[in-house]
């Protein structure tokens, strides 16, 4: 017999990298059958943040400002430094993967 089966998953920041889903039946003769199936999850936070500088580039000593927005018991944090130093360290660049 053939069958189909649907079901939606939730993307949460819980399931990634990836889901894994695993499927199995047990057969009349008590055997089971089973497979699995990994699908990638796009990374996601569950807080919306958003940052806006008063200029994209200022020099040395110049001053500027930002805003940041974010929802009610997001954890923030903030870093200042010359961009020559992600050119010389790039993996010292924050990101979502870094962060979940």
């Amino acid at each position: 017999n053939k069958g189909e089966l649907t079901f939606t998953l939730k993307k949460t920041a819980a399931l990634t990298p990836y889901a894994q889903v695993v499927v199995y039946t047990v057969l009349p003769n008590r055997e089971t059958v089973a497979d699995s199936m990994d699908f990638p999850i796009e990374e996601c936070l569950p807080n919306k943040v958003s940052l806006k500088f008063s200029s994209p580039t200022a020099l040395p000593g110049e001053k500027t400002s930002f805003n940041l927005k974010a929802n009610p018991g997001s954890l923030c944090s903030v870093q200042a430094i010359d961009q020559s130093v992600l050119l010389l360290r790039p993996e010292a660049e924050l990101d979502a993967a870094a962060v979940c």
